[in-house]
């Protein structure tokens, strides 16, 4: 596919001469005129964005970078080839420039020369998006967001918020490791299970944040990824399940909406069924920020022998009357309990 235009994001292109005129002789201080360009002054910054010999350039501070489109949730974004720390991202008549490192935030249009450039579908050049995470931490509360193309910090109890344009990974020991352009706020991620240190709830993901030299920890992802699954009970009420008499749990997540604010907890939703040893049954569940609760069980209505029927009566009174989950460190294995200690003990299968 030879790209004879600028290459935009077909869901949201970004529109290069808006006003139609002709092309400046010397286009962002650059010898070269730019084709399908647009001014804008970014923060005190004047850049040009447009094409020159087949690729998307940049001139900025008195530079030249040709970039590369990168998926995005809305607008249009392009990173620089071979300076992963400049990009620019348009939305609307406005954008973000990050050059070298520096943001350059408030980005308006001032200007556009050239006909408006075609928008190209780019879903065959094998561009990813970017990964959306959600971390959470108490003393003071914050949260810390990534939608795929933005990251959200609200900290000071919700009192403050700073918002980048989503920076890439970088490997780091046991996760991944992540810098805003400016340095000003960095975050880790490491693969441990996690506890939140109010609430005890378990989550899958570790979080360290580094903001205004201060260090902050925290817990990252969602409970629901350590939930769903089938898993095979070995204990109710410390006493082992009777051979033979399988007990399963298998929980399947609903999906959940959208929150209205970055950062918003929305609880968990799903239903759990299975066998309890002689019966079938199912039943809803929500897993919010204090723990998980289950709704009424619902089972069929076989008989079998004293013994089966005791430890299934067990199972289901612990299940419906589940306030608390806890996993060991590999989330291989997880307790269900409630307030008196009734427990359910499992392995995934």
């Amino acid at each position: 596919m030879k790209l004879t235009h600028l290459l935009m994001m077909a869901a949201a292109p970004l529109v290069l001469a808006a006003c139609g005129g002709d092309a400046p002789e010397q286009a962002g201080g650059a010898a070269a005129s730019l084709a399908f360009g647009t001014d804008y002054a970014c923060s005190g910054m004047d850049i040009s964005v447009g094409i020159l010999d087949e690729a998307t350039v940049l001139r900025a501070g008195g530079k030249e970078y040709r970039m590369a489109p990168v998926e995005t949730a809305s607008g249009a974004k392009y990173a620089a080839e071979g300076e992963p720390e400049t990009s620019f991202w348009s939305k609307g008549e406005g954008g973000l420039l990050v050059l070298e490192g520096v943001e350059y935030a408030d980005c308006v249009q001032t200007g556009g020369y050239g006909e408006p450039a075609e928008a190209i579908d780019t879903s065959d050049l094998g561009i990813g998006g970017g990964e959306t995470f959600t971390a959470r931490g108490n003393e003071p509360g914050w949260t810390l967001t990534l939608d795929g193309t933005t990251l959200t910090y609200v900290y000071a109890y919700g009192e403050s918020t700073r918002t980048a344009p989503q920076p890439a990974p970088q490997a780091y020991e046991g996760g991944r490791r992540y810098a805003t352009a400016d340095g000003a706020l960095v975050f880790t991620v490491v693969d441990t299970l996690c506890a939140d240190d109010m609430s005890g709830m378990p989550y899958p993901l570790s979080v360290t944040v580094e903001f205004e030299g201060s260090s902050y920890r925290g817990c990252g992802g969602e409970t629901q990824d350590l939930v769903t699954g089938e898993w095979e009970v070995i204990e109710v009420n410390g006493a082992e399940v009777i051979p033979g008499a399988a007990i399963t749990m298998t929980f399947a997540a609903t999906d959940a909406p959208e929150p209205d604010n970055p950062g918003q907890f929305v609880p968990g939703t799903g239903r759990v069924s299975g066998k309890a040893g002689c019966n079938g049954y199912g039943a809803e569940y929500t897993l919010s920020g204090e723990g998980l609760s289950v709704g009424d069980v619902a089972h069929t209505e076989m008989a079998c022998a004293p013994d089966l029927m005791a430890q299934e009566d067990a199972f289901l009174d612990a299940l419906g009357r589940v306030s608390a989950l806890m996993f060991e460190a590999e989330g291989t294995e997880m307790e269900l309990r409630d307030a008196e200690f009734r427990q359910i003990h499992a392995r995934r299968k």
